[in-house]
């Protein structure tokens, strides 16, 4: 399935000497492009997410209890 999308020129020009410098097509940039894009707003969100439990004395208690009762779940001798 392809799609055309309209994008500046200089972004294109980024594209396409990426593309010669790496050797992979420009769909493939994209898509890897796009999987690093996803990665990092899903980190940033759990980080924020962590932040904020952090601030929350309840959220911060219950993040406590819960990592309390799974001490010692694996006993693999790394404790």
């Amino acid at each position: 399935m392809s799609a055309l999308v309209r994008i500046p020129d200089e972004a294109k020009a980024k594209l396409d000497r990426l593309a010669q410098q790496t050797k992979q097509t420009r769909a493939a940039l994209i898509v890897d492009a796009l999987s690093a894009l996803e990665e990092r707003w899903f980190w940033k969100a759990f980080h924020q997410t962590y932040e904020n439990i952090g601030q929350d004395p309840r959220s911060f208690d219950a993040l406590r209890l819960e990592r309390e009762n799974e001490a010692g779940v694996l006993k693999d001798g790394l404790e």
